[in-house]
Formats: structure tokens, sequence, C-alpha cells
């Protein structure tokens, strides 16, 4: 099915590279509306395309944890752990390290984070600013206290609205009236940003068990229009399954508003 997905988003992604390729050059208003249109449409499918991937691979891993059984050998729990750490490899995923656990350590991990932000739109320009609304998940690795997930969301949310500009909608850049179009070409070139940033949902999942430093957060923007959390959407048809992962993951999903 994610490869079928995947040819689709292709296909799109190839359409809006021969749309840039036909309207580049032409030294008319038309064509230069026509090719600046064609370049936002361009990275906004780009855009989309990978964060669908990441949620493709977000399931896998809430799937294949949800599967794990106690009897389970260790090689069974790495393979989960090897999913993460493929999935913490896309530029719209982030391994953070454990959460602060002492005074002074705030300061420092939000520094870590904001170093980690820059570093993700100075080496993928295609992917940053952000031109569609994205929902926010959390995969954190809890110790033996647990870990207070308000604390988590306190100190990431307000450093991704801050950094990255999410925004409020997502539309089709063909569809947008001229003026809304402008603005909206204005932050793709990054001399605009919007008024209002936004998260759709904020989502977290407890991740048991796997050979990570306890504290650690891995955090990962979906797709904004997702309306079903990674468990439910991983249990699915499955009433064993969702039992063990209601008892095990501890996932929920609330939206930002």
């Amino acid at each position: 099915m994610h490869a079928a997905r995947h040819y689709q988003w292709q296909q799109r992604v190839d359409a809006a590279e021969d749309g840039v390729d036909t309207w580049r050059g032409v030294d008319s208003d038309m064509g230069r509306r026509w090719y600046a249109r064609e370049l936002y449409n361009l990275q906004f499918l780009t855009q989309r395309s990978v964060i669908d991937g990441v949620d493709h691979l977000a399931a896998h891993v809430v799937q294949s944890y949800a599967s794990l059984r106690p009897r389970d050998p260790q090689c069974f729990a790495d393979l989960t752990a090897g999913s993460i750490d493929l999935l913490a490899s896309i530029p719209y995923v982030m391994n953070l390290g454990p959460m602060p656990a002492k005074a002074g350590d705030t300061e420092q991990f939000q520094s870590n984070l904001r170093f980690v932000l820059a570093d993700r739109i100075s080496r993928y320009p295609v992917l940053y600013p952000l031109l569609g609304r994205v929902g926010l998940a959390v995969f954190f690795f809890p110790g033996p206290a647990g870990k207070d997930l308000d604390n988590i969301f306190r100190l990431v949310v307000p450093t991704l609205l801050e950094q990255l500009h999410p925004p409020p909608t997502s539309k089709d850049p063909h569809a947008l009236p001229d003026n809304q179009f402008q603005f909206g070409d204005a932050v793709r070139r990054r001399q605009a940003i919007y008024d209002e940033s936004h998260i759709a949902f904020f989502e977290a999942i407890s991740l048991k068990g796997l050979p990570y430093p306890p504290g650690t957060d891995v955090i990962a923007l979906s797709g904004g229009a997702r309306q079903e959390s990674w468990w439910q959407l991983a249990t699915d048809g499955a009433s064993l399954r969702r039992i063990r992962a209601r008892r095990r993951c501890g996932g929920f999903r609330l939206p930002a508003d």
C-alpha cells in the first residue's frame, strides 16, 4: 500500500517539476506568475510526500511495538528500535536525547533543540519553511519513575512554534487567490512569516523496554489532517493487539486548539 502511495506522490512531484520546466524563462507576466506557482507547488508537494513517509514509518513503529510480547527475544525489541533510528534519520524527525533531569538542564535542552532545528532548516531548504499544516508526535522512553508529559510539550512546543512557524492551514497552491499566494510565496522564499503559528494536534506514545537512555524523546512532525492516534490506527482490526497496545504504549492524542 505504501509503495502505491509513494508512487502517487512521485507522480505529483514529477508533474510539478515538469510545470517548473515549462514556465522557466517565459518572459511574460503570465509566465512569471505560473513559474512562481509551480515552484511553490513543487516545494509544497515535496514536503507533503516526506511527511507522508514519516507517517508511514511512525505507524510501522507503533504497530511493531504493539506486537511485542514479554516472551519475545530481545532481538525483536532491537528491530523496533532500528525502525525508530531510521525514523529519526528523516529531516522532520529529531532524537532530542534525554529530557532535563535536574536544575540547569532545561536551558541546555532548549538550546540544543534550537541548534537541531536551525541545522535542519539550513541543510534541507526545500523542506523548510513549512508550507502545510502539521501535527506533533512524541515518542518517549520513560525510566522507572515515568515522565511528566505536560513537561515534554511545555519544553518542546514553544520552541517549535518559534523556529518553524507552521501555518494554520494547508491549501492547494493553485487554488490560492493572488494576494494569498503572493504572501505564501514570500513565506516560501523566507521573506515573510505567518502571523499565527499553529500545530494541529499533539500526540505522545510511551515506549517501554527499548534500548534507549531513560527519558529520551524523539519528536516527529506529522500530517496535520490525521484524525486518529498512531496506536488507534496500528491496532484497528486486531482486538488482542489493541488491548496489548493500550496496556503498553500508553498513547494519547489531543487537538492543539
